[in-house]
């Protein structure tokens, strides 16, 4: 794909938060071979080449060090369910890299108004 001239690579949806043992004692063995996987997934690309990932939907306040630990360039996530919110969980793990905030749920029957994605965008950017 490099070779054609791409410059990022997007992995969607790893199933980080979606795939946990049922007992939390085992979720540490888990989300270590996750990321991993993630990892080698997104391995072998040039610096140059960003690596974005997608998430949507998660509950992230307990797994915000795996999702640092992959190591995406940039992630994005759904933020329009809870009025973008779910930003403040990134910002008080302090994440290291960038995030893409969804300003509009594809599952919703509402069309957005563009004033309204602006709106959104305008208040976490404060």
């Amino acid at each position: 794909m490099e070779k054609a001239g791409i410059k990022i690579i997007q992995i969607d949806e790893p199933a980080i938060r979606e795939g946990l043992p049922l007992r939390r004692g085992s979720w540490n063995e888990y989300l270590q071979w996750a990321v991993d996987c993630f990892r080698i997934s997104a391995g072998g690309v040039r610096n140059e080449t960003q690596i974005h990932t997608h998430m949507c939907y998660s509950e992230f306040n307990d797994i915000m060090e795996h999702i640092a630990r992959m190591d995406a360039d940039v992630i994005t996530i759904e933020c329009s369910r809870s009025q973008m919110e779910l930003l403040d969980v990134f910002h008080d793990f302090e994440y290291p890299n960038e995030i893409g905030p969804g300003v509009y749920d594809i599952h919703s029957a509402v069309c957005p108004i563009r004033r309204k994605c602006w709106c959104c965008s305008e208040r976490r950017q404060a």
